[in-house]
This record gives structure tokens, sequence and C-alpha cells, in this order.
């Protein structure tokens, strides 16, 4: 699996709010279009027919399944003055680009921190995945948004439940936080995105 996240300073706007400040070396809401751009170049780099540059004669390998960014749920990996909605369109892009080249690939969302230490710069996995996939959470359940123009593509879910100085049985604070023993409230969202 390869993961394709971060972006160079010329895809980002130099209008950074002043959220985003206390985050500089985060990416400030990147532009899509150039993220695509540059995952669909890596997915023919790696599609198994490109020559590696280092060996000559030799193919660099191919890569089939793709996460596109890690964490973005936090204010460290992604700002943005709507961050589910930038994600959405960071990884909507990606998955059509890196599909156009080979519809074996695989997408998956980027896996997403398993708590929000800073709301509301920082989103609780469960809250961000919810909106993603066009989803409210009323109690333990979820149902379909009322407005949702563009709902997320991908092929597979990722989630870091780690749990940090807690047993694995241990449940987050927050309802909508996930570690370990959270792992059931994940599988409910998804089932119901399903």
């Amino acid at each position: 699996m390869l993961e394709v996240d971060s972006a160079p300073q010329w895809s980002q706007p130099p209008n950074r709010s002043a959220s985003a400040k206390y985050f500089p070396g985060a990416p400030w809401d990147p532009s899509a279009t150039d993220f695509a751009a540059f995952t669909r170049a890596a997915a023919i780099r790696y599609r198994g027919d490109f020559a590696d540059p280092l060996h000559p004669g030799a193919m660099l390998p191919r890569v089939t399944e793709w996460e596109i960014w890690n964490e973005e749920n936090l204010p460290y990996d992604l700002t943005a003055p709507n961050l589910v909605e930038e994600y959405r369109s960071l990884l909507n892009q990606s998955y059509a680009a890196i599909k156009a080249v080979s519809r074996e690939n695989v997408i998956a969302v980027g896996g997403l921190a398993p708590v929000s230490f800073s709301p509301p710069l920082s989103i609780s996995p469960l809250k961000f995945a919810s909106e993603l996939f066009c989803l409210r959470r009323v109690g333990p359940r979820f149902v379909r948004a009322r407005s949702c123009p563009h709902p997320a593509h991908f092929d597979a879910f990722d989630d870091h439940p780690y749990s940090v100085a807690a047993t694995p049985t241990k449940h987050a604070y927050r309802y909508d936080d996930v570690l370990i023993g959270d792992m059931g409230k994940i599988a409910a969202v998804v089932h119901a995105a399903d």
C-alpha cells in the first residue's frame, strides 16, 4: 500500500486562516486538482510497467493499494476552512485519477486519528467519518444526512484506534473518539454508509 499525503507549498493558497497558523507545517487547503494530478502520476509510475531508473532493465513495483492522506482529521496533517469537505475533494479527485490508470487499484480513506484533541481544529474520527459518508449520528445510530451533494468515493476505510497508555478494552472519554475498545462504533458507521 502506498500512502499519499501532504502538499507542496505551491499547491496551497497563501491566505492561511489564523487558526491554521498554529500548525505551520500542515498543508493548508491544498488544491485537490493538483493533488489528483500527482496521484495519477504516481499511479502511472507504479502500475508495474515503468522502468526503474536505478536498475536498468528492471521495472518499478506494481502498487494496487493506495491510501489518500493520513490522520486527516488532525490539524497537524491537514487544515482547511471546512476540513471534511476539503478531504472529500482530495479523496474524490484522487479516486478518479488513480482508477483512470487501473480500475483494479484500491483506494482507502486515510487512517483517522483516534481522538480529537483540539476541537474545532481537530475532528473526532466518528464525526469525521459520518460527515464524510453523508451521515449524521442520532444516539448510537447513523442516518442519512439531508444534503450531501458530493458523496465520498473510496474502496476501503481506515481508522487508527490505538490506545496509548490504556488497556485495549478502555473506551474513549468522548463518544465520537475511537480507541480499540470502541471499534464497534466504527463498524456501525461503516455499515450505515454501506
